[in-house]
């Protein structure tokens, strides 16, 4: 080893060049200097919102390492450009999606009224549906009617109930979960 290999009293790899030791002076800990492959992909998935802690067991290093590539300078202003890119594209999908409405819409009335579209008419099947996805999406929905029990039933009311419900035609499985004591 020689004396080339210390830098101010640090041991640095010769010719290593990745600029990854923190410099005399700075906070206690590392910084990323330059971007590796691995800083890349864990900038990716912090970007679509994991946690440290996930994105560690995907990559392979420790939480605390995904900590410090996530604040480290470079990366903070490539996810903050990142972020601004990926509002923009949320803004014109948004915008497109507002562009194509009124065609929607007209098209639905189309659908509802029975006219032409494309030189074929609307089956009366496909109306209903898109007057009662209208009507929902406008509040306006079918009754959604759920009934829910919770008894205590020894064996031979069971067996009570499902010879009733035979006997009518009503098609019931029910089995003993525990005996009462």
């Amino acid at each position: 080893m020689s004396s080339s290999d210390y830098n101010d009293g640090r041991y640095t790899l010769p010719n290593r060049g990745d600029n990854r030791v923190a410099l005399a002076g700075t906070r206690k800990g590392w910084t990323v200097g330059k971007m590796w492959d691995k800083h890349q992909e864990i900038k990716r998935l912090l970007l679509t919102g994991h946690t440290n802690v996930e994105i560690a067991d995907m990559v392979g290093c420790t939480p605390q390492t995904v900590s410090n590539v996530k604040n480290s300078p470079i990366v903070q202003e490539e996810l903050s450009i990142m972020r601004a890119a990926r509002d923009a594209e949320s803004i014109d999908v948004a915008t497109e999606i507002r562009n194509l409405a009124p065609i929607a819409i007209g098209m639905v009335k189309e659908v509802i009224n029975g006219q032409d579209i494309d030189g074929e008419k609307p089956n009366l099947p496909m109306r209903l549906r898109t007057a009662e996805k209208l009507l929902d999406r406008a509040g306006y929905g079918g009754v959604q009617r759920s009934i829910g029990v919770h008894a205590v039933f020894t064996k031979e009311d069971l067996d009570q109930i499902k010879q009733r419900a035979f006997a009518s035609g009503t098609v019931v499985d029910a089995e003993v979960v525990a005996e009462a004591v």
